[in-house]
């Protein structure tokens, strides 16, 4: 009779262990939704909605894709703006200034530096779109109480975004805009 009370005491102690294990499960569905308005032929607002907890940095990128020498099967990415920025209320907005001169000239200062060293041999095609990227990486400047719900590996998300990078999870979302390239 005693060996059978404690079966009956070890199982419920173990179905208990396992019903808050799975209680207590922080995985959530994350998602992004990333507008942009054109306001001139040089600036953009970009509007991000997202249900990620406020006070988590987004990291926002806007890049051109441009080639070297006509080969055009390696891309290289002209920087244009880079930022992280805090949600608040579930939202982020940023006007943005598209100039293409700061990485152009950027890329003709590098190769005038390293001639002779590296090969640079110049920006021969660049692409009629700007693309706007917004990132979470639990591996960027992130609060405590923030890895803590969001997981210090990205672990406790998921949605359409998320990719493995490495050993952590990372959310990204991107979208494409014509902007013709301007020097």
């Amino acid at each position: 009779m005693k060996r059978k009370y404690i079966n009956i005491t070890l199982l419920v102690f173990i179905v208990g262990i396992l019903l808050i294990g799975c209680g207590g499960s922080k995985i959530k569905e994350y998602n992004v939704d990333l507008n942009i308005e054109k306001i001139d032929s040089r600036r953009i607002k970009t509007i991000v909605k997202t249900n990620f907890p406020d006070g988590t940095n987004l990291h926002i990128w806007v890049k051109r894709i441009y080639y070297e020498g006509g080969d055009l099967n390696t891309e290289y990415a002209g920087e244009i703006f880079t930022k992280d920025v805090n949600v608040k209320n579930g939202k982020i907005e940023l006007l943005i200034d598209i100039d293409d001169s700061g990485w152009y000239n950027e890329y003709y200062k590098k190769a005038d530096e390293y001639k002779g060293i590296i090969d640079m041999p110049g920006v021969t095609h660049t692409s009629p779109e700007i693309e706007i990227s917004v990132l979470f990486s639990p591996k960027r400047d992130q609060s405590k109480d923030i890895l803590e719900t969001l997981g210090y590996n990205g672990e406790f998300i998921k949605g359409p975004g998320v990719d493995e990078s490495g050993n952590f999870n990372v959310y990204r979302i991107s979208k494409n805009l014509e902007i013709p390239f301007q020097k």
